[in-house]
């Protein structure tokens, strides 16, 4: 049985909000984002690969980020 919040008698003890679109949420049905930890329900996730993120920029930051290697500009000698 789910009890109420003593401050809020209208909301259930287990629910969290998403942090995308405000709904309440069971919170056995919360995902987090790997990228940013936002938390977020399933109408609001965008599934990429075997993860689900809260955004379609933050699975494009995850696996097309930053480029680690050097551009050749930074080669150049500042004498």
């Amino acid at each position: 049985m789910v009890t109420n919040r003593p401050d809020d008698p209208g909301t259930p003890l287990h629910t969290k909000t998403c942090q995308r679109c405000g709904g309440e949420v069971d919170e056995k049905q919360v995902y987090r984002c790997p990228w940013c930890f936002k938390e977020f329900c399933y109408a609001c996730r965008f599934p990429r690969g075997s993860a689900d993120f809260c955004s379609r920029a933050c699975s494009e930051a995850m696996f097309h980020g930053g480029d680690d290697e050097e551009s050749p500009e930074d080669d150049k000698d500042i004498g």
